[in-house]
């Protein structure tokens, strides 16, 4: 007989049964009995919300009925990163000392932190003992985190929004403290320019010894059609007292003496307030100078209001804008192992072995009847 088939021969039904499915299920009974170590589960939910916002619409209303802010998914996606992070690992591991407890129960060597173990072997195994699952369908972040000891995973879980807290808080307070910094030193730019524009203009006063050179234009035109006016009105007396009296009588020379005066009287304030070439100190020239500057002022006035009102609204929304951990349910301290799963891990090792074992006797069976 050839050694193949006293080989086939030694392959029979209960033989394969026992080296297939039995000889593994006891192994696995052994490993649960005696070697796997009890893992607790503490799990807690959180969200982060945004302060004071508020959505159109009636889920808009309708949040505000309930007092409860709506969700910010982008942040609570921020936040699930973080609790994975070396950060938040480094964390725990100061506060709490994970690699200590992880590396108990050495003979479960499937489930404990082996010795000596690098840094990104213990990321590893943290990310593979706590999970933070985020349910887009309500906006929650479920936190799962397993431990050999049931009070262990519960002091994991609370540290874990402790310090998530502190993330959200940070984070939302920088971003506030940022754009208020901004909208501040924009308005302390603005009133510095204001103030340079104000004492501009009150040295150009003082220099020109003018308030307001406009209105003294206005009043030095109006002055000057009532001299020209009262300079008409004594050139037609003028004319009518020399067809009476003559061009030599004592009442002709004293209206002439007066139309002198009032001609000079009116030519000297023609020339203040026209401009000549070359002369800098005419009105209408420092009237345009004083425009100028007044309305420098003035924008620069604008300016500054607005950004006193930019600060004020960006200190309103750094308020709205800030986050918050709202913590939906606590961590919880398991009464119970959730892990090893015992019956369920036994069952699917079973049902595995034997559609193995189904395959294995297809094959023997495929192998004789080629034989035969």
């Amino acid at each position: 007989m050839k050694t193949s088939d006293r080989y086939l021969d030694l392959l029979t039904p209960r033989r394969l049964a026992l080296a297939i499915v039995g000889l593994p299920m006891l192994l696995a009974a052994m490993y649960y009995t005696f070697i796997a170590a009890d893992r607790y589960v503490s799990e807690s939910t959180v969200v982060v919300r945004q302060a004071r916002e508020t959505t159109a619409g009636a889920t808009g209303l309708m949040t505000m009925l309930a007092g409860i802010n709506p969700a910010s998914t982008e942040d609570t996606l921020y936040l699930q990163r973080y609790i994975l992070s070396m950060d938040m690992l480094t964390h725990l591991q100061e506060k709490l000392d994970l690699r200590k407890h992880y590396e108990q129960h050495t003979l479960d060597w499937p489930y404990h932190l082996p010795a000596h173990s690098t840094q990104a072997d213990l990321l590893a195994y943290y990310r593979s003992r706590v999970s933070a699952h985020y349910d887009d369908q309500v906006g929650l972040l479920l936190i799962s985190v397993q431990g050999f000891d049931a009070a262990f995973a519960q002091a994991i879980n609370h540290e874990i929004l402790k310090k998530s807290e502190a993330f959200v808080n940070d984070i939302s307070h920088q971003i506030a403290r940022e754009q208020l910094k901004f909208a501040q030193q924009e308005r302390a730019a603005a009133q510095q320019h204001y103030e340079e524009s104000k004492q501009v203009l009150v040295r150009f006063q003082n220099e020109h010894g003018f308030l307001d050179p406009l209105n003294t234009g206005a009043s030095r035109s109006a002055l000057m059609a009532n001299l020209e006016g009262e300079l008409a009105q004594r050139q037609a007396e003028l004319y009518a007292l020399q067809q009476s009296y003559g061009p030599r009588a004592a009442p002709v020379q004293n209206l002439n003496t007066q139309i002198t005066a009032l001609e000079r009287q009116i030519e000297k304030e023609r020339q203040r307030l026209v401009a000549v070439s070359g002369d800098r100190d005419q009105l209408n020239q420092i009237a345009s100078r004083y425009e100028s500057l007044a309305l420098q002022a003035r924008i620069a006035e604008e300016a500054y209001k607005m950004a006193v009102a930019g600060a004020e609204s960006a200190r309103i929304e750094g308020v709205r804008k800030l986050k918050t951990l709202a913590v939906i349910t606590q961590p919880t301290q398991p009464d119970e192992a959730l892990y090893p799963r015992v019956a369920y891990g036994l069952f699917t090792l079973l049902v595995g072995l034997s559609m193995l074992y189904g395959i294995a006797r297809f094959t023997v069976a495929t192998i004789r009847d080629h034989k035969d």
